[in-house]
């Protein structure tokens, strides 16, 4: 399959980490226990098909067999992930007892801002042995585990956690061990890394670990989260028997990849926090010869089924979108035949069906796209009502996708989750580290409008400002109130980054004006109108007798009822729209 013409997808409904192999360079270590020049393609190049039909050796496509210390290879790298709707690289990082093996990659990688993929790294505790399956025969070189080391460790990687490309999740960065079962007490490990983080200006972290061995909850660990990583731990029909050898010493191992697809057809929930994983196939022939593991069977189209399910899911099972992660396994494991990139074979393929996969289901998601919406607290008083009944109207009439965003605390919360997904920065600096990330995993998620509640909001409206939104304000509050409240920094904030301030009267946008002087070309004078809906068989003319007469005002005097959200919501959108 060719490559694909056209722009990066905007509209993901997940975002895809793929595991990423830093091997493909030289170092001094493999020199001396493989020999002068050892990289991964090393294995890769000479391997051969052990069976009938069987796809060795694999030969890659368009990026060929690359040094990773070029940096044009991770430029490249970077544009095709992009390209095809993958959302981060999940490095995977050595420290053996403060000896890193393989970081250059990584280390440039850091340090070239221009390569704008995001990334979070995956300590690969094992310890590395001759043959390549963390097991403790003939050991090269050894971790070694203690207090000090826990802290060593976790100083070097806050580097890595502190640049704005880590992956976060609900504003943490994100952090995995490949086996935590190898540390020798592995909550006081996580302990010892969440207190120093939040010591040393990281704040909290999120614990990941993947399920390569065992599949427990992570909280035997102290972890926040565990990640499947297909095809390990995962009990495959074993199908040897089907296939024909081609060597005499055969000793491969062959099982149904097909499985996996069947398998997620129907997921099943663990009852603890874990992230979905896919892989596009696995052969380890390069590293085992004759005595592998391979799984026959594979193919783009079947993948992208595994994918789409593995999406579905995802959306399903998590509200929060920075908490939708799905892993692939990986982009660049040649010696493992598990492979995102570009082969001789199959070219683009697997890419595309990546692609095709994440577009697929994004169709599938409300047609009148999505926007966020901020309310300050949930307490039940009347701006927040209006915050609620916006969420309803603008899900159920107008099949907008609602992301909103509480700044407070407040019984309402549960009220909002019914009609839109609910993020919770309670508590949190409107303007800081955690608001920001949120704001830039909305925006990274195809957003681009938001709709902000009360002057009391005024900081994260600028937060989201900076992250790229067009924001549009809803202010009632006079100038008394800001000024009783002390809100007239956030309404200052409001008159500099919002693009459309809506006021209920021109009395409120007058009295705004005298706190916080704004562009007339961004105000807009709306009724903000009734929530509550008029009965059909409601009289207009005598209810506004009645209401003239209440308010002692002429009977010739015009007014306005039964303004309902349907109006402001339709006002709104038109306002939103970028186009």
């Amino acid at each position: 399959m060719q490559i694909y013409e056209g722009a990066s997808p905007k509209n993901k409904p997940v975002r895809l980490i793929c595991f990423y192999l830093p091997q493909f360079h030289p170092i001094p270590e493999n020199d001396e226990w493989w020999g002068e020049g050892f990289t991964e393609w090393t294995n890769v190049r000479p391997a051969l098909p052990q069976f009938e039909g069987h796809y060795q050796p694999r030969l890659p496509g368009e990026l060929g067999y690359y040094n990773l210390l070029d940096p044009d290879v991770q430029a490249r790298q970077v544009e095709l992930a992009k390209l095809y709707g993958i959302e981060g690289f999940c490095f995977y990082f050595y420290w053996f007892g403060g000896k890193r093996l393989l970081e250059a990659p990584i280390l440039n990688y850091l340090k070239n801002e221009n390569l704008d993929l995001p990334f979070c790294l995956c300590w690969a505790n094992e310890n590395w042995s001759r043959r390549w399956d963390g097991l403790d025969s003939e050991i090269l070189i050894a971790q070694s585990h203690s207090s000090a080391d826990d802290i060593a460790f976790i100083a070097h990687v806050a580097e890595y956690m502190r640049d704005r490309r880590c992956i976060r999740i609900a504003g943490k960065p994100l952090l995995m061990v490949y086996r935590p079962s190898l540390l020798p007490d592995a909550k006081a490990t996580a302990k010892r890394w969440r207190d120093w983080c939040r010591e040393n200006g990281i704040g909290e972290i999120f614990l990941a670990y993947t399920q390569s061995f065992e599949a427990v909850s992570p909280t035997n660990y102290g972890f926040d989260a565990a990640i499947e990583f297909p095809p390990n731990n995962s009990s495959p029909p074993n199908i040897t028997e089907s296939v024909v050898p081609l060597q005499e010493d055969f000793g491969v191992t062959v099982y149904d990849w097909k499985v996996f697809v069947e398998r997620s057809e129907r997921y099943t929930n663990p009852g603890y926090e874990v992230f979905r994983s896919v892989c596009p196939s696995w052969d380890n022939t390069p590293r085992r010869r004759n005595f592998s593991t391979v799984f026959k069977n594979s193919d783009p189209a079947l993948y992208r089924r595994w994918l789409e399910n593995a999406i579905n899911d995802t959306i399903a099972g998590h509200q929060d979108p920075s908490e939708r992660l799905v892993f692939v396994n990986a982009w660049n494991e040649w010696a493992e035949g598990a492979h995102l990139e570009p082969d001789a074979r199959h070219g683009y393929a697997y890419l595309q069906a990546t692609r095709n996969a994440l577009e697929a289901v994004a169709a599938t998601m409300p047609k009148n796209g999505r926007l966020v919406l901020v309310s300050h607290d949930a307490y039940p008083h009347g701006a927040q009502f209006l915050t609620l009944n916006l969420a309803r109207t603008l899900s159920k009439e107008f099949g907008v996708g609602v992301e909103l965003v509480c700044l407070g605390e407040g019984p309402l919360k549960a009220e909002y989750a019914k009609w839109a997904t609910v993020h919770d920065l309670a508590g949190v600096d409107p303007r800081g580290t955690q608001a920001t990330a949120l704001a830039e995993r909305l925006r990274s998620s195809g957003i681009r409008a938001a709709l902000v509640n009360t002057t009391v909001s005024g900081f994260f409206l600028e937060t989201l400002s900076k992250a790229g939104f067009r924001c549009v304000s809803l202010i009632h509050e006079l100038s008394g109130v800001l000024e009783q409240m002390n809100l007239i920094p956030q309404a200052r904030a409001i008159a500099e980054f919002a693009d459309r301030i809506v006021f209920p009267a021109e009395q409120v946008a007058t009295s705004f004006r005298s706190k916080a002087d704004y562009k007339d070309a961004k105000r807009i004078i709306r009724p903000q109108g009734l929530y509550k809906r008029r009965s059909p068989d409601a009289d207009r003319e005598v209810d506004r007798h009645e209401l003239r007469k209440l308010l002692s005002l002429p009977q010739t005097r015009k007014s306005y009822s039964g303004l309902d959200m349907q109006i402001i919501a339709r006002e709104l959108i038109y306002l939103w729209r970028p186009d």
